[in-house]
């Protein structure tokens, strides 16, 4: 299911956000699951209904603990959020898939639940650089500032007065 998964990103399609043709679903399973290991219509329509059903993903609960834990080994080893969907996503799959038995559909789930947690952590630590990155250039201005301040005080400078506004 991970080809699957890796053919329908190839294509920009997007599944978790909206529901792409059934038809690209099929050719995606009928390519991609490798010699011998043919991969049917109806069996696809069966993923692709089951996906579709389960849309808020209520299964993911049963798996949460993994999907974080392969996530957090993934940001330990200093990979960013963006980073861990676009390359580590086979390796958190693979990571619940050896504790858990997936269903099909629920490899799809599985991805999509872990796009969404490193979307938002993306998205989280971006403005919290530049929380941060503005926070230290006003502490770096205030430097600046209070070094100036006692400068004026060493020189006793009457017209050096610190003017609070």
């Amino acid at each position: 299911m991970i080809k699957v998964i890796q053919c329908i990103k190839d294509h920009e399609k997007v599944f978790c956000y909206s529901q792409p043709p059934i038809r690209d679903i099929i050719q995606c399973l009928y390519f991609r699951t490798g010699p011998g290991r043919y991969i049917g219509e109806p069996k696809a329509k069966k993923y692709y209904q089951e996906f579709l059903q389960n849309g808020d993903h209520p299964d993911v609960l049963d798996f949460h603990e993994a999907i974080i834990k392969s996530l957090e080994e993934s940001l330990n080893k200093s990979v960013e959020f963006n980073v861990i969907i676009e390359n580590e996503w086979p390796n958190i799959i693979r990571s619940v898939a050896k504790n858990h038995n997936l269903a099909g559909y629920q490899y799809f789930e599985v991805y999509c639940y872990a796009e969404q947690i490193s979307f938002s952590g993306f998205y989280m630590a971006y403005y919290a650089r530049g929380i941060f990155s503005n926070y230290q250039r006003d502490i770096f201005k205030d430097k600046f500032f209070d070094e100036f301040i006692e400068e004026c005080k060493r020189k006793l400078d009457p017209f050096c007065k610190r003017e609070d506004t």
